[in-house]
């Protein structure tokens, strides 16, 4: 085994990380701080609670790193023996986790719950059950004959588990990776096709999007519910800007604003609009405003090298199961990196899925970064394969 880990995962993932930190304090807490200091009418615990999100980054941060630590340098995936108790601890732990959170939303009368304290909204289970499902297909895509009964069996519970929060969009990242998963186990000229047909709609939208935005007009009956709604504010986001779509109004707004280099560092005044997406959700309009398009160009160039460098890595793997969990993490990059960006820029409809890494989502970033170090950990046993 090798001491060796990949130098373009480690510090694109740093870069990130720094640059997420700066981010939250300029579009989060400077605007807060600037209003209590307009308004002379504040206490020390006002200060402290517009810089708690910078503190709560901080102790997570450090939780995140450890953990990485411990993953790569230590022998914790050396032993691979091991491999199927690994999984089915963490499926069964994960499992058991969702039923805590949908229980706490019946029982608390609560609309929805992603947290495992639910009342105090902290503990975002997301980036659990994304990583354990990750784990669990990676390992069974591995296997000679896949048993594809326990894999939509195991499916169908986070499926069930996820729509009774609900959360919806990991449900379509989840469904998505199982969709992937197949056609590369399936290794036909077909399932090349059909990942072809997948990305070309992926560029379908944004241009049927501008389309309509300009030329067609066309919107959804709102009887069909909050999708719809959602579906319509994409469509027409000019159609209501102090209400429904303020927040992909303002986005369009900042990023105009902030053109080729952007206003400078901390002086954005349409992020002040964004509400609490202001670092999280809708982060890119924060980075056009006040970087401009030329900096947030880089954002998605170091994005693309992470994504290349995932591929590649996943490819040269002879082993499946590091090759199927590095897919579905560059997977997951592109997906999340791919929606959250175009949500800012109107491009997609709206969707609450982070920027990897540098939207505020402590405990997704977590396991994110966990997600890496595994990887890590595949590069350290494979060294010759990779390299």
């Amino acid at each position: 085994m090798s001491n060796y880990s990949d130098r373009i995962i480690f510090f694109t993932a740093l870069v990130f990380i720094i640059f997420s930190v700066f981010i939250t304090y300029s579009g989060f807490i400077l605007p807060r701080l600037i209003h209590y200091w307009i308004i002379h009418d504040t206490n020390t615990k006002d200060y402290v609670k517009a810089f708690l999100p910078l503190f709560k980054d901080f102790v997570i941060l450090t939780v995140a790193w450890l953990g990485y630590w411990i993953i790569v340098k230590t022998t914790f995936f050396r032993y691979w023996k091991n491999l199927p108790s690994i999984v089915n601890w963490s499926l069964w732990i994960t499992l058991s986790v969702m039923v805590i959170v949908v229980l706490e939303r019946f029982l608390f009368h609560m609309p929805f719950n992603r947290w495992l304290i639910g009342p105090k909204h902290t503990i975002l289970v997301t980036g659990l059950v994304i990583t354990t499902f990750f784990l669990f297909l990676a390992y069974q895509l591995a296997k000679e004959k896949t048993n594809w009964r326990k894999v939509i069996f195991i499916y169908f519970l986070f499926v069930v588990l996820l729509l009774l929060q609900p959360d919806k969009g990991t449900t379509i990242l989840l469904t998505s990776v199982l969709i992937l998963g197949w056609l590369f186990k399936w290794k036909s000229r077909w399932s090349s096709y059909l990942l072809g047909a997948i990305f070309l709609l992926f560029s379908i939208i944004p241009i049927f999007g501008i389309l309509n935005t300009q030329l067609l007009k066309v919107q959804l009956p709102e009887s069909w519910g909050y999708v719809s709604v959602r579906i319509n504010n994409w469509l027409d986001p000019f159609n209501d800007i102090t209400g429904r779509s303020f927040q992909i109004a303002n986005s369009l707004y900042a990023l105009h604003k902030g053109g080729l280099f952007g206003e400078g560092y901390g002086f954005g005044v349409r992020k002040t609009y964004l509400g609490g997406t202001v670092h999280t959700d809708f982060v890119f309009g924060t980075i056009g405003e006040e970087l401009g398009f030329v900096f947030a160009s880089f954002i998605f160039l170091l994005t693309l090298l992470l994504l290349l460098r995932l591929v590649v890595i996943s490819f040269r793997f002879q082993s499946g199961f590091e090759k199927y969990f590095t897919l579905f993490v560059a997977w997951e990059t592109f997906l999340l990196a791919f929606v959250n960006a175009g949500m800012a820029a109107n491009l997609l409809p709206t969707k609450g899925w982070p920027y990897p890494l540098i939207s505020y989502a402590p405990f997704y970033v977590v396991f994110y970064i966990w997600q890496l170090a595994i990887i890590q950990a595949f590069i350290k046993r494979r060294f010759y394969e990779v390299f």
